[in-house]
């Protein structure tokens, strides 16, 4: 069997188990090492099954505290923070752009501030709105991908493919802020909200160059971050960035 089946294998199992009751709602799973025990996997594999299952919101997994039911369902398979390379290669799989529109832009002083970039640059930019490739509703958010002119991905984004291997060629840095939203905007992703929740990824290789720039604006009445400072039994605390879908259970992010 694959290990990428076989984690999910494992996750569907897991999610199963809780959905039916026999993990109830505050108790613990078995821990990374009695799953390998019992299913003959890996530490890697069995460590990607927990994290698909964290991802749905049923679970929060906390060093010293194992990995505690949460949610008796999935609460939510989209969150707009990414806190580790696997939570950029999520997004990707699990939604997409509809009807991406592609242009050419000359970054002038604005843009250039906002990629992070020089001003008089040439990039490819790709938009349009973001939404869940298994599911109706309205849009996620307004995505923007800026990928710079010389470079040969365009036809990867357009198709949504980003690789694990990809994630980990790159850094990516992750500014969050709070904007107004363009009327205009705003009726193409369905929403009243006069303000935004945009998230801004800027990714560098080695050599600290940028290689894409993500831009992805989301409508703030569907969206909040929330901060969570926790005391551990060490007596240590602990910060957690916490995302919510508004009307839902509360979710890592």
């Amino acid at each position: 069997m694959a290990a990428s089946s076989a984690y999910l294998q494992l996750a569907e199992r897991l999610v199963s188990a809780i959905a039916s009751g026999e993990y109830a709602l505050g108790s613990r799973l078995p821990t990374e090492a009695q799953l390998c025990a019992d299913t003959g996997l890996s530490r890697g594999t069995v460590r990607q099954a927990l994290h698909e299952v964290e991802i749905l919101g049923m679970i929060s997994r906390k060093p010293g505290d194992g990995s505690r039911v949460v949610a008796l369902a999935p609460v939510d398979d989209y969150q707009p923070i990414a806190n580790a390379p696997d939570d950029l290669v999520q997004i990707v799989r699990r939604t997409k752009i509809i009807h991406p529109q592609v242009r050419e832009v000359v970054a002038n002083a604005a843009l250039a501030q906002r990629l992070g970039a020089r001003r008089g640059t040439k990039w490819n930019l790709l938009e349009g709105p973001r939404v869940r490739r298994d599911r109706t509703g309205p849009p996620l958010c307004w995505s923007e991908q800026y990928l710079p002119a010389s470079s040969p991905g365009l036809d990867d984004v357009r198709r949504g493919a980003f690789t694990a291997s990809q994630a980990a060629e790159v850094e990516t840095e992750q500014l969050i802020t709070a904007e107004l939203l363009d009327p205009e905007l705003a009726e193409k992703l369905e929403s009243n909200s006069p303000v935004a929740l945009v998230v801004i990824r800027r990714q560098r290789d080695e050599s600290g160059a940028l290689k894409s720039v993500g831009i992805h604006t989301h409508p703030a009445d569907r969206y909040q971050i929330r901060n969570i400072v926790t005391r551990q039994p060490s007596s240590r605390s602990t910060s957690r960035l916490e995302g919510k879908r508004k009307g839902g259970d509360e979710r890592s992010g």
